[in-house]
């Protein structure tokens, strides 16, 4: 609140009703007496989404919302949305959770090594199509074989430049398979 209201002197009561009516309005369930650093992730989140509907904003932007949420409160989290856009607040949400995506999204753009690469409304792929798009492969299965490959030859290229094992045997057969994948972005 502090920074959004002109004049030296705040009215504690008017502010305090303000946000209850916003809460109230979009359906967050949020204890405005709480100390934030002392609540849950999820109830900070609501903070957050307080904080800027007070402030006028019709647009709100969340960046990977759910890591720190427990099932429980990314239903809350989905439910407030939902209300958000009932009451004409443009939600944009960049996850890399396919059902997080499908469950909030009415419009889902696709994005692969930087690039749309699909915009689809709900209800137009399932999440087998979202797979193929977000990893260019058929499967997500395909798409760990193709990474672990990757993984493989990335492991090869180490191990040659790696300090030479205790028996100094450099003519040692080093090209073991890949055991797990390094790293799979976009999923």
């Amino acid at each position: 609140i502090l920074g959004s209201e002109g004049g030296w002197l705040l009215s504690r009561t008017s502010l305090r009703k303000r946000v209850a009516a916003l809460a109230s309005t979009n359906g967050i369930d949020v204890n405005l007496d709480a100390v934030v650093n002392r609540i849950s992730a999820g109830e900070q989140l609501k903070v957050e989404l307080l904080k800027m509907l007070h402030r006028n904003a019709t647009a709100l932007i969340l960046d990977e919302p759910t890591t720190f949420l427990t099932p429980q409160e990314s239903d809350a989290l989905f439910a407030t949305l939902d209300n958000l856009k009932r009451n004409g607040i443009a939600v944009v949400l960049v996850t890399h959770n396919l059902r997080d995506a499908v469950r909030v999204g009415d419009t889902l753009s696709v994005m692969r090594n930087g690039s749309v690469v699909a915009t689809l409304k709900r209800g137009e792929a399932g999440e087998s199509d979202l797979v193929r798009l977000v990893t260019g492969s058929d499967t997500l299965k395909s798409a760990v074989e193709s990474a672990a490959i990757g993984a493989d030859s990335i492991q090869g290229d180490a191990r040659s430049a790696a300090t030479p094992s205790i028996s100094e045997d450099r003519s040692e057969d080093r090209s073991e398979e890949a055991t797990e994948v390094l790293s799979i972005e976009h999923i």
